[in-house]
């Protein structure tokens, strides 16, 4: 009868170290799962959204700024026109409201990091001067 308790034992300790690997397994996808939509949250925190107009003269000072000052390899920036999609200016419509700017307020080019809206080529070269710091 020792036997078959001792047996009991052995057989169910078998069973406990697999249950522990496997819930160890569960515990560490688990882990990287909630890390990885951490970092992607993060990414897209730390996104610009610029809108831009293909033909829009201050526009092109902006992109000039941005690509000799390093922001496109040093932030996200996503690049939408809106001169001729008209689904990017549906969005910039409906972004510029959330910065409580007016249609009739909104124009180009226009970037928003963080939550802030920033309008025309003087505010956001003064915006991206401020990030050197």
């Amino acid at each position: 009868m020792v036997l078959t308790i001792g047996g009991f034992f052995v057989k169910n300790r078998h069973i406990m170290k697999k249950a522990h690997k496997t819930i160890i397994t569960f515990l560490i996808f688990w882990m990287c799962v909630i890390s990885a939509l951490f970092w992607f949250a993060q990414i897209k925190q730390n996104q610009m959204m610029f809108y831009y107009g293909d033909t829009c003269p201050h526009c092109k000072i902006v992109e000039q700024y941005m690509s000799e000052n390093n922001i496109y390899s040093n932030y996200k920036v996503v690049m939408k026109e809106v001169y001729n999609d008209e689904k990017n200016k549906n969005e910039l419509i409906r972004k510029a409201g959330l910065c409580n700017l007016s249609a009739n307020n909104i124009g180009l080019p226009f970037l928003i990091y963080k939550k802030k809206c920033y309008v025309g080529d003087v505010d956001m070269i003064k915006f991206f001067e401020g990030l050197k710091k």
